[in-house]
């Protein structure tokens, strides 16, 4: 499809999105049927979005609610962007369709700065007034959450309410806060002082922000009696907050395609650098037996083939590795393998190695985040050198052959020594998997940009400059040329701009909206960044870029953030900035005194002795140190046997509707998926990485739908009758995709590569094609006449001529309808043909345009002997949607 023009392709397909909102899990509600309609929307694409468990948590929350329909909207990338403005189609939601401009309440993610500008373009394509002071009675309310919630200071023109904190509970306040106002008559700013009530909410326009002459905020005031400090919501207690138990999955693959099982929210450590561990305070866990709850509904509800376990330091998680032996034990035997996204060096050991390795291997990334004693003193990351090399030693001796290392240049008081130690600890890394491991280990080298962020202990202390970061990138860069080392350097133009807007004020609004009206757009995306475009704009609203991002702070000053609290005292920051400059870290507080955050004194439940955010009902904190847990011995986990197949079952199903456009890829990976949902005991080849006993038909084009397709499952055991089979299958499958057949074939019967070699298929010309060709049959005719039918085909090295001839077995108008055509193709010497190049021969049209024909495969030849052809549904062509 990478070669197909999306402006050719667009006429033919009613809603450019519509099969993404037919996911299986997905919730498809009467938008008239319920009292609020929510757009959850998030201002990235599709496969980023889906990838975010906090979309996933609030998607399901709302559609909980018999009175609310929550539905998904992404932000379009370019191409079709520009086939929405060329055309005039609103932006609108994946599962009913409607125009963003239609929904009651519209609440954007802000996962990162870089997003802004997709924020603004999708508000403009979804037909909503960008500045919230323009918004009427009749317009969407729209808020935003995430990490970019606590400084949303750059967005305030723009965003109608903000949320602080977690939003499992608020939501619900925030949905009967808008059904209230709905019903009263009221004026949408009584909306809003309505919902500033709510706590955790921040109404931007209800704070009053006083300016110095050089721009430095002199105060912060509350409106209408409003506070001006807004604290951020807690959900106290993880085992009773709501959680995807069958999470949508999409059909493309996404960056975090897994199930994914939040075992805790914060972090037990105070690395100096790190937003998150602020934001998400205090440390709060999931019990065990809660976790596998979750883990066991995912997997039924997914057939995803691999769990993880997620928090911000899954290693600290109190009885880490007893949870990991747990997973594994239950989930082993059906090779379901476990990753474990965010690993300290120290919780690591040999024991959790060998269990998640019983499956196969997932990879492991190391974040030592500086590479000297002296420079991680400073960022309180409390790690010790041999531990990094231990467990290295362990990583490469246990099987792996990649480790990923990750850094960052500009850190607070970084020298040129700091810089070396980087290379010189990748170095180390590398013998040390030589020796461990033998040759062919890889290490891979990331190193980002050092980027002040608010809320933490670093928020007062500026980026260095961008000359700066350039020469110890580039430095970096020469010192890890090497056989087996790969550097990647995150680009510091893109990290210069994410300071400005981290630590930005209300007076950058007017030049993120300059910036987009010039084209700004995935801004996070190196194809699409242009710092020239922004200092253009910077200029254009007469402010200066360093200004927010190399600026040293002074610690008096009012920051643009101070009236949000993200529930960690300034005091507290102060002085571990201090600590971070007397090269003092910080212990977890979970093993030694309170280290005085200020979270104890604001939520019930946390213990100031443990760091643990215990149960609010009184009930005793459970096992306080996740390393305690992480180095006690696990019971050795056998891999999965390996059943040999006992029985092959055939199966025919359908490819049809918008369904069509899912690539030959994905159709497997739906199917597979499928297979498992329905618990069907597939065989697995034998050897290092094994494999499913399932072989599909001939591939099908994207676009082209297949009536008739099969495919071979091997099975360890009888699967049961193959009617309650095909029963269970089409439960768990969308609509387009599903089964009507399926029969016992022995083991050693043909393949379906051996039987499936001759195709049959129907095409439906629409009209100015089937009009713009005199004589139709004539057409034909002269075709199959001709002794040689050369095409040229475009692939991935470039045009191909193919002959067509071999393959061309019967071409004819159908009787019944003029527009109709009937081909039949057949491989030939282990190649095969496309039904679109025996029109673009017979029509004399282009690639694009044979796309507006309706291409159906109903049969192939040879394996119709075998199929119950009365069991194929009856079809019926219909729109080209």
């Amino acid at each position: 499809m990478k070669a197909i023009d999306l402006e050719k392709l667009l006429p033919y397909v009613s809603k450019p999105s519509r099969y993404l909102g037919r996911e299986v899990n997905a919730v498809r509600k009467d938008p008239s049927a319920v009292r609020t309609t929510v757009a959850l929307a998030f201002p990235d694409t599709y496969e980023i979005g889906m990838s975010h468990l906090g979309l996933q948590i609030l998607y399901r929350t709302l559609n909980d609610r018999p009175d609310t329909a929550a539905e998904r909207v992404f932000a379009p990338w370019l191409d079709m962007e520009a086939q929405l403005r060329k055309r005039g189609w609103p932006l609108h939601s994946l599962e009913s369709g409607r125009p963003l401009h239609a929904f009651d309440l519209v609440g954007f993610s802000l996962q990162y700065e870089l997003s802004y500008t997709n924020l603004l373009n999708m508000l403009d394509l979804g037909g909503i007034p960008l500045h919230s002071d323009e918004r009427g009675e009749r317009d969407p309310l729209v808020l935003a959450g995430g990490p970019g919630a606590f400084n949303p200071e750059p967005l305030a023109d723009f965003l109608d309410a903000v949320l602080l904190g977690d939003g499992e509970e608020a939501v619900h306040e925030i949905v009967e806060t808008h059904q209230a106002w709905k019903g009263s008559g009221s004026s949408r700013a009584a909306l809003l002082r309505a919902l500033a009530r709510i706590p955790g909410v921040y109404v931007p326009s209800l704070v009053r922000v006083d300016d110095h002459p050089d721009g430095r905020i002199r105060a912060l005031a509350g409106l209408n009696g409003r506070p001006a400090r807004i604290k951020k919501r807690v959900v106290l207690d993880l085992d009773r907050s709501p959680y995807p138990k069958a999470p949508v999955i999409p059909y493309m693959q996404i960056v975090h395609d897994r199930s994914v099982i939040e075992v805790a929210r914060g972090c037990p450590w105070w690395c100096r650098f790190c937003q998150a561990g602020v934001l998400y305070a205090p440390l709060r866990e999931r019990s065990p037996e809660k976790i596998l709850e979750l883990a066991e509904r995912a997997i039924r509800n997914t057939g995803h083939e691999e769990i993880s376990l997620a928090s911000l330091s899954t290693g600290d998680y109190g009885g880490f590795s007893s949870l990991v032996g747990r997973v594994m034990a239950r989930y082993g035997h059906e090779r379901i393998s476990v990753s474990l996204p965010s690993l300290r060096v120290n919780t690591v050991t040999p024991e959790v190695m060998e269990a998640i390795r019983t499956v196969r291997k997932t990879g492991f990334t190391i974040a030592p985040e500086a590479a000297t004693p002296r420079l991680r003193a400073v960022i309180s990351k409390g790690l010790d050198e041999g531990e990094v090399e231990e467990t290295v030693w362990h990583i490469f001796a246990e099987g792996w052959d990649t480790v990923k290392l990750y850094f960052m240049v500009g850190l607070p008081t970084e020298t040129q020594e700091d810089v070396e130690g980087i290379a010189r600890m990748a170095r180390r890394v590398q013998e040390i998997g030589r020796k461990a491991g033998g040759r062919g280990k890889q290490v891979n080298v990331g190193v980002s940009t050092f980027v002040p962020k608010p809320h933490t202990p670093f928020q007062w202390i500026g980026q260095i400059p961008l000359e700066e970061v350039r020469a110890r990138q580039g430095f970096l860069r020469r010192a890890l040329r090497r056989p087996g080392l790969f550097y990647k350097g995150h680009d510091p133009e893109v990290s210069f701009l994410e300071a400005v807007f981290s630590r930005g004020d209300r007076r950058l609004g007017p030049a993120i909206e300059q910036a987009w009206r010039e084209g700004a757009r995935f801004d996070g995306w190196s194809e699409c960044f242009d710092l020239a475009r922004w200092l253009r704009a910077f200029e254009s609203a007469g402010l200066d870029p360093s200004y927010y991002a190399h600026r040293t702070i002074p610690r008096e000053e009012v920051l643009p953030w101070d009236h949000l609290d993200s529930g960690v005292t300034k005091r507290f920051l102060l002085k571990e900035l201090d600590k971070a400059l007397s090269l003092e870290e910080s212990l977890d507080c979970r093993d030694g005194a309170c280290i005085q955050c200020g979270a104890a004194k604001r939520w019930v439940g946390c213990d100031p002795r443990t760091g643990v955010l215990g149960n609010p009902e009184g009930n005793p904190p459970r096992q306080p140190s996740g390393r305690e847990g992480a180095t006690a011995p696990t019971k050795p986990i056998a891999p999965p046997a390996v059943h040999p197949a006992v029985v092959r079952i055939r199966c025919a199903y359908t490819k049809l509707g918008p369904l069509r456009f899912l690539s030959h890829l994905e159709l497997k990976t739906v199917l597979l998926r499928a297979l498992s949902r329905a618990a069907v005991p597939v065989a697995y080849t034998a050897g290092f990485n094994p494999h499913p006993k399932v072989a599909f038909g001939p591939a099908l084009p994207v676009g082209v739908e297949g009536a008739a397709e099969q495919m071979d499952v091997e099975c360890w055991k009888s699967p049961g009758p193959p009617e309650d089979l095909v029963a269970r299958l089409n439960r768990t499958l969308p609509e387009g995709v599903q089964f009507f057949e399926a029969r016992f074939l022995p083991l050693h019967a043909p393949s379906l590569s051996q039987v499936l070699r001759r195709h049959h298929y129907t095409v439906t010309l629409p009209d100015d094609l089937a009009g713009g060709v005199s004589g139709l049959g004539e057409a034909v005719a002269a075709l199959l006449a001709r002794p040689s039918i050369p095409v040229r085909r475009l692939t991935e090295k470039g045009e191909q001529a193919i002959e067509l001839r071999p393959f061309l077995v019967s071409l004819e108008v159908r009787e019944s309808d003029p527009c109709t055509l009937a081909v039949t193709l057949q491989d030939y010497e282990g190649r095969s043909a496309r039904v679109a190049e025996v029109l673009q021969a017979l029509l004399n049209r282009s690639p694009e345009e044979v796309l507006a024909c309706r291409i159906r495969r109903e049969l192939s030849d040879e394996g119709a002997e075998h199929m119950d052809n009365s069991r194929i549904p009856a079809l019926h062509l219909t729109g080209s949607g």
